[in-house]
Order: C-alpha cells, then structure tokens, then sequence
C-alpha cells in the first residue's frame, strides 16, 4: 500500500475512532491501543528518565554489535536505537548529522519512553506489545511528527531465561520500499541475542543446550531448570496459568542426587495434577538442574483441592513440631533433666525458652498446659527481696515444672540466694529450667553452684542447614522461592530466629502468593545479604555505598560523588561484594 492511501486510512481513522479496515491488522490495532490510552497524535511529550542504567547486561551485550556496525552504516542515514523491555530507550547510534538532529527534536533519543501508550504506534513499543518484529512505515506512525520515518522494532530475548530484555530498532527517514532493513534488524537483533547468551555461565548454556535436544525428541510439556534459570515449551506454558519456579524447582531438585529418572505428581496451583518424569542434568559429573517432562492425569478422580483453596497456617508464638524438633537435635543430656536443672544459654532470638518449654514437657510438643514460667527480668523492677519471696511462694505449690527467664539480669546477690531454693524445689520433684542470654552473665557467676546442666543453642547464622525446616514451620503450607532461601542463608540475622520469623510474617501479610518471592523480602534485609562472606572493612564500604545510594535515590553518579569516588569505583566495589546492581533495592 503506498503512503498516500495509508495517510487517508489514518486521517480518516483519527476522525471517526471506527476501526481502519484497509490497514495492517497489526496497525489498525496498534491504532485502537493508542487510541484508549488517550495518546494525542498531534503532541510529542514521551516521558523522560534521566536515571535509566547504561550498565544491563542487555547494553553489554549489545555494545560490541553495536560498535561493530556503526561504521558500517555510516552514510546510510539509519539510527540504530536500541530500549528495554518497557520501551526506555537506553542507547542511540546514528553518525549522519541531519538524522541525528531530527531525532533529537522529536525526543527519539536516550531516556525516552516509547511505549504504545506513550506515544502510539511507533517501532519499538509497538513491537514490545505484539511480542514479534514489527515494521511501521510512514504515516502508519500515529503521532504526526513521526510519519516521516521507517522504523522496524526487533524484540530482543534472553535464550537462556526465555524472556524479552528489551528492543533493537532501526530508523530511516520514510521509505516503504526498502526490504533490507527488515533483514539486517534481525541480524542485528540475533548478533545481541547470540551475545546474551554467551554472557550465561557454561552451566546455564549446556542446560540449554539440554533443553534443545530434549524438546526435538518429546510431544510431552517439557521444563529444563536450574535453582536459577527455568526454561518450558510451548506445551508447558499451556499448561502452567503461571509458570512457578519455586514449586518446579523444589519438586525437580529431589532428582539431582539419583541416577535414575524419578517418576512423581505434581499438584498445579489450579488443582490440576500432573504426572513428572525427571532426571537429572550433569556436567562433568556435577548436577546442574533437571529436565522434568509434564503430562497431564486426565483421570478426575484423582484431582486435588488446590492448594490456594486452604488458608495458610501461619505460627506466631513459634510453636510448631518442627521447629521444636531442630532445636531439640541441639539438646545433650536431656534426660538430666529429671536429676538436676537446665540452663539453656544462647544469643537473643535463638529460640530458648521454646527449647526450654519442649524439655520441661518431654515430647517436643507445646499445648496448654505449658509449665509455670518466671522472669528474672521481674527483679529489677520488683527488687530482689520481692522477687525471691513471689517465687518461694509459688515453690511451695509444687509445682511439677518450673521455667526461669533471662537469668542473666540477676544481680550476683539474688542469683547466690536462688540456687537453695531451686535445689530444695528440685528435691521436692520441681523439674526447672533456666534461660541465660550469651554473653551478659560469666559462667563462673553463683549460679554455678546450682550444678544445673548447660545447653548451648548455637546463633541461626551456624546452623544454616535447619534454614528450610525453620523457613516451613513458621510458613505452613506456603513457601519461599529458592532465591529467597539463598539470599536467607547469606544473611546474618543478628535476631536469629525471632528476626527470621518477624521477616516471614511482614512476607506472608504482604503477599497472598503461595509462594513468597524476593518482592517480599523486605529492602534492608536485601542490602544487608551479599552474595559471599565480606571482611569488616567490606562491610563498612557497603553499607556506605548503599546508605549513599538510598539518599540518591539509587542514581549511581549522585552517590559516588557524595561520597568522594568515581562512578566506575562504586560499580566495582558493588561488583565486588556481590551486589546485583540491576536487582537491589536501595
């Protein structure tokens, strides 16, 4: 169609709102979208962002392509345009000095938004909307000052993640006629595509490379996974409503140590249940993820009530089996209990007195009839005298069970007097228990002459194995992604337990997902979990970085210039400690 018909289908279009039926399905439609989201075909005002990154793995991937045909198309007034995935575009090249100035006073430049519903049908948001390379020729534009360009979009895709990162476009002034441009956007597009994936760890490239050859020899819905990356065919994506990461992973990971296929179901979070076959991805000899193959049980009887249906059973006072039960793996000598008393000693937060309250009852198990607890904290308040008189008064009720809270805030005067009147308890059938906070009583303090058998509970961050029994028990029937455990297991959590499941409940309120993803975890937490161990010195440097960051808004160049280094010194030192400058959150 020449561009004076396409100009009366426009104009005609523009006018009446009825949809343009002598255009491109793809173009009448675009128009439609433009229309509803209210874009005026006679004003140019994309929005502007001065804070985009030129630091994506998508520009460093396109940088040397990019570089590599600038000279190439020197002379031949074409800009190559490249945005991300919401249509920002993030880096411009064009060396003909006419195309340049022209496209700078239409804002065509880096920064601006070129979202359908930002400026109407134009190449680069339009093919981000249909997902496929689109061409817009002319007055196909819908904004005015735009029909005197050619622009052909190229949707750009991470091979390994399966997922658009972003857009490659080529600009002309209008020629309707010119076929090769179509082409050489999609070598363009592929070189960068071909550059992404090289960018991807030789892990996460076999595990493609897996899934190719897997999906040519199967009808089956088919998943290839790693604790990172996912990768699904068309049949799984029908499949899935949403593709959850966290639930495969889980169920596919129980494969990495077997040899042999593991045959198993899978309830979808709809109902459906599913039958896997998965088996393990080595390399080398080490597993690298799995490849499950997913069909289907057609048979209705063996569907299941989906898991959304239920409500979750979220803990709150930290009384659940499992959680007793890896505390209890701690506990030596416990059936001393019934001969002399307990002190169970930790940090803040390690989960004492739940320790405490398991032993006194003897099957790991909390109810209502928990055993008599006092605080020792209660004898600053009361004073010693009328601390020690309320608990001799309740040692003369015999009581079969006995807790005694934070004994470290006993002065050395009302501890020596206690350990009697515990002893003659104990002679009496009282079982007791005492907790003591690490590090604020001396072990040789008078209470060593109670002869009372200590339990250490080791800090959260030592015992990073019981992370996921820990992470199930406060959770219930939910779950965190894979992800999140990582980033919980690189944390310190300097409250331990009593943190963690503070942390997993702020989670749980603010998402109704089943499975709570790194959107949730809450920013500080986030700031605060590099991805390795980081000397002292490390730390400090990050903390300063990041606290620069925060009060610039997480402009890079504002932060490094408050505090005194080069932009490209705090992208090092993030780098370095293992921060993810696309992903944190400042």
């Amino acid at each position: 169609m020449i561009d004076t018909e396409v100009a009366r289908h426009r104009e005609q279009f523009l006018h009446s709102g009825e949809p343009a039926t002598g255009m491109r399905d793809e173009i009448a439609l675009s128009w439609m979208r433009s229309t509803r989201c209210s874009v005026r075909p006679e004003v140019v005002d994309p929005p502007y962002r001065s804070d985009f990154t030129t630091q994506s793995r998508l520009l460093r991937a396109a940088e040397p392509v990019l570089h590599a045909m600038e000279d190439r198309l020197a002379g031949l007034g074409i800009s190559v345009i490249v945005s991300d995935g919401t249509g920002l575009i993030v880096d411009r090249r064009v060396t003909d000095y006419g195309l340049r100035s022209r496209l700078d006073q239409l804002c065509i430049s880096p920064g601006h938004l070129f979202s359908e519903d930002s400026v109407g049908t134009n190449g680069i948001g339009t093919a981000i909307e249909i997902g496929r390379a689109t061409r817009v020729d002319g007055h196909e534009h819908y904004l005015d000052k735009y029909v005197d360009f050619t622009c052909v979009g190229v949707p750009i895709s991470d091979p390994i993640q399966q997922r658009p990162v972003g857009v490659l476009d080529l600009t002309t002034p209008a020629d309707p006629q010119n076929a090769a441009i179509e082409l050489l956007t999609e070598q363009i597009g592929r070189a960068i595509e071909q550059r992404l994936l090289e960018q991807h760890s030789l892990h996460e490239r076999s595990l493609l490379d897996h899934f190719m050859r897997a999906n040519r020899r199967t009808r089956a819905a088919l998943v290839v996974l790693s604790d990172r990356i996912l990768m699904a065919n068309p049949q799984a994506a029908r499949l899935f409503q949403d593709m959850d990461h966290p639930l495969l992973w889980d169920h596919a990971s129980r494969a990495l140590s077997s040899s042999d296929p593991i045959v198993g179901e899978l309830v979808l979070d709809d109902g459906t249940l599913v039958a896997t076959q998965t088996t393990a991805v080595r390399d080398g000899g080490d597993a690298i993820g799995s490849v499950m193959e997913i069909r289907r049980v057609v048979d209705p009887s063996q569907r299941v009530r989906p898991k959304g249906s239920s409500s979750a059973h979220t803990i709150g006072h930290q009384e659940h089996e499992e959680f007793v039960c890896v505390l209890k793996a701690y506990a030596t000598g416990m059936a001393s209990i019934d001969i002399r008393p307990v002190v169970v000693c930790g940090e803040p937060g390690v989960g004492k007195t739940t320790l405490g309250t398991a032993l006194l009852r003897g099957d790991g198990l909390l109810g209502t009839d928990n055993p008599l607890c006092c605080d020792a904290a209660l004898a600053g308040v009361e004073g010693g005298n009328e601390w020690l008189a309320s608990l001799g008064e309740l040692l003369r009720r015999q009581p079969s069970d006995l807790m005694i809270r934070h004994v470290e805030l006993l002065d050395d005067d009302v501890a020596q007097r206690l350990v009697p009147l515990l002893q003659s308890a104990q002679a009496r059938g009282t079982r007791s228990v005492l907790t003591r906070t690490c590090g604020e009583m001396s072990d040789s303090g008078p209470l060593l002459a109670l002869g009372a058998e200590t339990i250490r509970l080791p800090p959260l961050r030592d015992r990073p194995a019981e992370m996921p029994a820990l992470v199930a028990s406060y959770l219930g029937d939910r779950r965190v992604a894979p992800e999140v455990l990582q980033l919980f297991l690189r944390y310190q959590w300097p409250g331990n337990i009593t943190q963690l499941f503070s942390v997993l409940r702020e989670m749980a309120a603010a998402s109704p997902r089943q499975t709570l993803g790194l959107n949730e975890v809450p920013a500080e937490l986030k700031r605060s979990a590099p991805r390795r161990a980081l000397s002292r010195f490390e730390q400090a440097e990050l903390h300063v970085i990041l606290d620069a960051l925060a009060e610039t808004g997480g402009n890079k160049q504002q932060a490094a210039s408050l505090i005194g280094i080069s932009r490209s010194t705090l992208y090092r030192k993030l780098q370095n400690a293992g921060v993810d400058l696309e992903n944190t959150v400042y």
